[in-house]
């Protein structure tokens, strides 16, 4: 007699899981596995909610203008440099199209900030799981140090040392901010004492193990901004003071730092001239999107400038950076009034390690299902979805 609603309350729920499903499987899908499971996630998405789909796109258009008109600028102008190429004009389509898919994705089934915290919370949880398992591979079983090589590289998306340091430092900054809602769930009084120190020694013994430089830079940053926030200034300076000590016990005790400080040369200088000199080809207007940078010297090549605005620049050139500037500081700025009215930061510092992170890594927003997406089109998704909540409360 209740199986009917079951059903349905079972089918309208299957989204969110998969959703989950596809960003915990950064720790453990490979990059063809993952994107090919994140069309799956879309299907039955716009399937559940198909009588939402035109809402949430009015309401993109509607409520976030500066964002529409960067998407639709982008889009044209990509289309435009692509014909009468028919496969750049089906990369122009396919590379707004899959962001796009998974930005609808997340605001029609993260409708309510419960469910955007339960997804941060069970990211966090599998973070950890995988963080244990990568400490006593890498370190207890492999023998391995952040000292000298090799560097520590995971299952699936992880299999690059920059990537896994990357997502690892993600997982620290969402466990930070999302601390107070997991204590709730923890009831011995030991555990809520020791769990904090004990997550965060696992998640930053693994980003060290990366070696990725970007991601510490990254993941200190933040940290500061959430301490600020917090206002816990003396837990800052003793944090701050306790680190420079433990290094220095490390030098003294392991010997040589400088390999990992410098880590031979990484030739973002030689990169980021080249860059600048390609974009003086095209400076108004770039290349558009679906375009291909390349750099190399001597036996090694590279696809990315390593700084997501010399990338736009080169796609969009300087009009489409300005309009992405712009929409960018709408969106932070929308989403800093919330964190302080609401006192809630995962969003707030998400973004803040996305800003640190693409100064050094990023190459553009307009990819298939990539790492970046977690601190671009998680927030924008955020935004759109808590503006969407708060109109229906008003009406």
């Amino acid at each position: 007699m209740y199986s009917f609603p079951i059903k349905q309350q079972i089918i309208k729920n299957l989204p969110f899981l998969l959703l989950t499903m596809l960003l915990c499987s950064f720790f453990f899908l490979e990059k063809s596995e993952h994107r090919i499971f994140s069309y799956l996630v879309y299907g039955v998405t716009f399937f559940t909610f198909r009588d939402s789909v035109f809402s949430v796109i009015k309401t993109i258009i509607k409520d976030y203008k500066l964002f529409a008109l960067f998407l639709c600028y982008a889009f044209f102008l990509s289309l435009f440099h692509s014909v009468p190429d028919v496969f750049q004009i089906g990369e122009t389509i396919r590379l707004i199209t899959l962001p796009l898919l998974f930005l609808l994705t997340c605001v029609l089934t993260l409708d309510t900030k419960e469910k955007w915290n339960l997804l941060f919370q069970v990211f966090v949880g599998t973070g950890l799981l995988f963080g244990i398992v990568a400490v006593i591979k890498f370190y207890l079983i492999g023998n391995g140090s952040f000292l000298s090589y090799p560097r520590y590289e995971g299952p699936g998306r992880l299999s690059n040392a920059n990537i896994a340091g990357f997502v690892y430092g993600v997982v620290l900054i969402l466990f930070l901010s999302q601390y107070k809602n997991i204590k709730e769930m923890i009831a011995p009084r030991l555990l809520k004492k020791l769990l904090p120190f004990l997550v965060i020694g696992i998640f930053m013994l693994v980003i060290l193990g990366t070696q990725s430089r970007n991601s510490l830079l990254s993941v200190a940053v933040t940290a500061t901004i959430f301490l600020l926030m917090e206002k816990k200034y003396k837990l800052l300076l003793s944090i701050i003071v306790s680190s420079t000590l433990i290094f220095m016990f490390v030098v003294w005790h392991q010997g040589d730092f400088s390999d990992f400080l410098s880590r031979g040369s990484n030739f973002r200088t030689e990169i980021w001239q080249h860059a600048i000199f390609s974009i003086k080809d095209n400076v108004v207007l770039g290349h558009g999107y679906q375009s291909i940078f390349t750099f190399t010297s001597g036996e090694a090549s590279w696809i990315s400038p390593h700084n997501l605005f010399l990338g736009l620049t080169y796609q969009l050139g300087v009009i489409g950076l300005l309009l992405f500037i712009l929409m960018a500081l709408d969106i932070f700025y929308k989403n800093y009034t919330f964190a302080v009215n609401r006192q809630y930061t995962s969003i707030i510092l998400l973004i803040s390690f996305g800003v640190v992170f693409s100064i050094f890594e990023m190459r553009s927003i307009f990819l298939n299902l990539s790492y970046e997406w977690i601190v671009f089109w998680l927030p924008i998704a955020f935004t759109i979805s808590q503006g969407r909540q708060s109109n229906a409360a008003l009406n």
